[in-house]
């Protein structure tokens, strides 16, 4: 398998309700990225799939993954913070992790 070290690229990773991580892509994609990966996760803080005052909290969540030029990463994450309110409680979390090598990218580092 070969590596691409890479020093170009941040991954953004953004959590929020389950169903809205088909829209983090949408969002991401109108500041020029060009996907990412949704997987599902489950939210562990303390609040199960339980009725609390006849509303129901559900821990599920979409995890989106992205990985996105250094220069637009930024960009992306305050514009999907906005357009998903994250900096409101509960919303959701957005955050950056450096990448130093990845595999099957091939195609976005050669151009």
């Amino acid at each position: 398998m070969e590596l691409s070290l890479i020093d170009d690229r941040k991954l953004l990773i953004t959590i929020v309700e389950k169903g809205l991580g088909s829209k983090v892509i949408e969002v991401s994609k109108t500041c020029g990225c060009e996907g990412g990966t949704i997987i599902p996760g489950q939210g562990t803080s303390g609040k199960s799939a339980s009725s609390f005052w006849g509303l129901t909290f559900d821990p599920e969540r979409d995890v989106v993954f992205s990985l996105i030029e250094k220069d637009k990463v930024r960009t992306v994450m305050d514009t999907i913070s906005e357009n998903l309110d994250l900096n409101e409680p509960n919303k959701g979390i957005s955050f950056i992790v450096n990448v130093q090598a990845a595999a099957g990218i091939s195609h976005l580092i050669n151009h």
